[in-house]
């Protein structure tokens, strides 16, 4: 879960200058041992802003990540980092169908709900369209 552990948050914040190259070099170094990781970017933590994507896409062509999902963080009640979350009364929807990572359920901290959903969409198809096939699969994005 890329930009949910320290490391990650850290490097896609700007907070660590070390951060990124070591998140780089996490993901590198498995595919150097034949693992191809599938990099699982969680946006819209309290601490993202909206240059947030650009950053995970940078990252992903640093990294030469070829596989990964993207999903928007979801504030699921009683889970503690949603408590401020629910506690500014920032959320929007009660309706547990929409609780799947894939809606904006809440008011993000430092971007829009629409700015992030247009940017989640846009990031999933930007992501895919660039990256090479993967040797054996037929898709070539």
């Amino acid at each position: 879960m890329v930009g949910s552990d320290p490391i990650t948050r850290r490097a896609f914040s700007g907070e660590d200058p070390t951060a990124y190259p070591k998140a780089v070099d996490v993901i590198r170094r498995a595919r150097d041992h034949g693992v191809d990781p599938y990099t699982s970017f969680v946006v819209a933590n309290e601490h993202d802003d909206k240059g947030v994507f650009d950053r995970m896409l940078e990252f992903s062509d640093a990294a030469s990540a070829r596989k990964a999902e993207f999903a928007i963080f979801t504030p699921h009640p009683d889970y503690f980092p949603a408590n401020r979350i629910h506690d500014a009364k920032r959320i929007f929807h009660s309706d547990g169908s929409k609780y799947n990572d894939a809606n904006v359920v809440f008011g993000p901290a430092r971007m829009s709900p629409e700015r992030l959903l247009e940017d989640y969409l846009h990031r999933w198809r930007e992501f895919y369209c660039v990256r090479p096939a993967l040797d054996g699969d037929d898709y070539a994005g």
